[in-house]
């Protein structure tokens, strides 16, 4: 009966005597991740650009509040009705897409006030011109956003002027820049409720654009004259792992079974 127990130092100890094993079996694995990128099917990745900017002379923001506005336009950018109308746009022009290949070949990257929409495809110019489709429909659905910020924006200027021509009558306030001389306190009451109706319905509509933000499409696509790596240096790594994962266990367990063979 064998009761040998597990040592780590002869463990090693063998695989240094046999290191030639683990080299060759890594090499293999190497070449086996490299002969798998060889054999796929070639990607092509075509990149278009969208700028962010903020007008910090009109407003002053915390670092959350400008992470927030920012983020939202990614948000938008990567939204189920920018896709919809991607897939719609693109269908018109031939190209046959659904959601499953947005999710699998369309990438959105931030930097600092700068997003770049990247799609791949096996086919150069299709990459392209996904690419363009998708960013002029999310610089559209971004500034149509800006407009309900800035429209919001105003409406709150004129809820504050109102407000003092209320506060006004009640004797709370002397000035107001408002001439609402001819509006009757009811009058102004009613216009206060309309006017916050339309702000929630402008705010909402916005979707996390603030008016300081200027968007703009600052790089269009063009179509890319060499394929992608698609992870030729992970596949190449992760084969050599698998080797050496393999030539443990062999080394290990070859050894074991001939030290049994002779008991």
């Amino acid at each position: 009966m064998n009761n040998q127990e597990f040592s780590l130092y002869k463990s090693a100890e063998r695989v240094f005597a046999q290191w030639w094993i683990m080299v060759i079996l890594m090499i293999m694995g190497g070449l086996g991740g490299w002969v798998f990128h060889f054999f796929h099917p070639s990607l092509y990745e075509a990149k278009a650009v969208i700028t962010i900017n903020m007008d910090f002379t009109k407003r002053q923001l915390t670092q959350f509040e400008e992470d927030a506005a920012f983020n939202a336009s990614g948000a938008i950018i990567t939204s189920s009705s920018v896709k919809n109308l991607v897939i719609t746009e693109a269908q018109a022009h031939g190209y046959l897409i659904d959601l499953s290949r947005i999710q699998a070949y369309f990438y959105l990257e931030g930097m600092q006030s700068v997003w770049e929409l990247r799609v791949r495809d096996q086919d150069p110019k299709v990459a392209a011109d996904l690419t363009n489709i998708w960013a002029n429909q999310a610089a559209s659905a971004l500034n149509i956003a800006l407009k309900h910020a800035v429209q919001a924006d105003q409406i709150q200027v004129q809820i504050g002027g109102l407000e003092n021509c209320l506060a006004g009558m009640t004797g709370q306030a002397a000035t107001t820049q408002l001439d609402c001389k001819d509006l009757s306190q009811k009058e102004i009451l009613v216009t206060l409720q309309d006017l916050n109706n339309e702000l929630v319905q402008e705010k909402t509509s916005s979707l996390g654009i603030i008016p300081i933000m200027a968007i703009g499409l600052t790089d269009t696509a063009s179509v890319p004259e060499k394929p992608v790596l698609y992870g030729q240096a992970s596949l190449v790594i992760a084969g050599a792992f698998i080797g050496l994962v393999i030539s443990l266990w062999a080394i290990n367990t070859l050894k074991v079974s001939h030290h049994d063979s002779k008991i």
